[in-house]
């Protein structure tokens, strides 16, 4: 056996491919498997799906009793080495090589027939190819069946450091009848959503605080507000507001208004001494006047 240099380990049979766990070596050993198992697939191959004759029956069953009926797993297969024609009579796949909880289900929104099973696999699975694809309902039915263009699943010690997310596209009628929730549990959010998703969200929240902009900035605002230039004058109940501010009757009374004095000259209460007055009693004043 041959040793690589670079990772100690041993190499293919022979000596003249690249170290296994380098790049250059994915890259050749892909383009071998395409040119070795791709040969069946021309410009003339047709790729597709539709429901099984038991997703039919499942699906008439459901329209028949006014019920929906629920589609919960994905399957994929490697068709046992070549692309196999998809058989509304089939029961299962040719090879099944992964199965798991579809990720989202949905109607395409630009063709009302057609509903989309999604699903996503992890890096860390793969090591196969995808040349098959099967759905099952909740009851464990085999109701859908498709083929597509082949392709390879790398695990991740070959490099594969990604999700890959796989597409079935069914033709089908009565989806209405289709029930398109998923256990939220099991749904992975692929990269690209989260991409869209925030992408909206930032667009909303721009669009929310230039509006609130603005209805601050501008003479045409809603009520909520108080306009800056008119120095607190558009409020519609003054009293309210100096209660909030815990300002007691002082506030009401016009003191400081005039003259720097406390309160005006025509002002009377019984508390204070006018000035322009004399105090009458009073050792050492009778007679004086109180200075300003």
């Amino acid at each position: 056996m041959v040793t690589c240099s670079m990772c100690g380990r041993g190499n293919p049979p022979t000596s003249m491919w690249p170290c296994p766990t380098g790049t250059p070596f994915i890259l050749l050993t892909m383009t071998l498997w395409r040119f070795l198992f791709m040969a069946d697939v021309d410009a003339n191959t047709q790729f597709g799906g539709f429901l099984t004759q038991m997703g039919i029956n499942r699906r008439n069953n459901a329209v028949a009793q006014n019920s929906t009926w629920r589609i919960t797993h994905m399957l994929l297969g490697d068709g046992g080495g070549e692309l196999p024609t998809p058989d509304s009579h089939a029961t299962g796949l040719v090879n099944e090589v992964y199965r798991a909880p579809i990720n989202h289900l949905y109607q395409d929104p630009d063709n009302p027939g057609m509903l989309i099973v999604e699903m996503i696999i992890p890096p860390e699975i793969g090591g196969w190819w995808i040349r098959e694809l099967g759905a099952e309902d909740e009851d464990g039915h085999f109701v859908a069946v498709a083929n597509c263009p082949p392709s390879y699943k790398p695990q991740l010690p070959q490099g594969s450091t990604r999700d890959q997310t796989v597409r079935m596209r069914l033709i089908t009628s009565h989806i209405d009848h289709i029930e398109l929730k998923i256990d939220p549990s099991i749904v992975t959010a692929s990269r690209s959503w989260v991409e869209v998703l925030v992408k909206k969200l930032d667009t909303a929240i721009t669009a929310v605080v230039q509006a609130q902009t603005k209805h601050r900035s501008s003479d045409d605002h809603d009520e909520r507000y108080a306009r800056r230039g008119q120095n607190l004058s558009d409020l519609t109940n003054s009293s309210t507001a100096r209660s909030n501010l815990g300002l007691g009757t002082m506030a009401t009374r016009a003191t400081g208004t005039s003259g720097n004095s406390f309160r005006t000259n025509t002002q009377n209460d019984d508390r204070f001494v006018q000035q322009s007055r004399q105090i009458n009693t009073g050792a050492g004043l009778r007679g004086r006047q109180l200075k300003r």
